[in-house]
């Protein structure tokens, strides 16, 4: 009987387990620039000067902006894509995909180069 009800509970933890135990909701992507050293904005938020390492939640599309004074700024999108390894793992659920374990950023480093302005 309690063979049957470990099994039971195994079972039950196994179905209920999702893709977040082996991908995670958040990324870590590299940004960098030339020249180095220009500002860097998610989401019109500030998060340093290149080159950076940032950890991003990986459940929807980021604008990422660099500027340097004396550069055209650079405007591009981080888009996701899925993220075929949580197919593998065996344990998918549609909570990955709205709390962003089934998507990632590709790809997940950036290197922007800045022109000069003409001003």
């Amino acid at each position: 009987m309690k063979k049957i009800l470990l099994g039971l509970m195994v079972s039950a933890s196994l179905m209920f387990a999702s893709a977040t135990i082996f991908t995670g909701t958040t990324q870590v992507i590299t940004i960098d620039s030339d020249p180095q050293g220009a500002d860097v904005y998610i989401d019109g938020e500030s998060k340093g000067k290149t080159p950076l390492s940032v950890t991003l939640d990986k459940n929807k599309h980021k604008n990422l902006k660099i500027s340097k004074s004396g550069y055209n700024s650079r405007v591009l999108g981080l888009d996701t894509s899925f993220n075929f390894i949580t197919l593998l793992s065996g344990y998918f659920t549609t909570t990955d995909l709205i709390n962003g374990a089934a998507w990632e950023y590709k790809p997940g480093s950036y290197y922007v180069e800045l022109k000069k302005s003409n001003d």
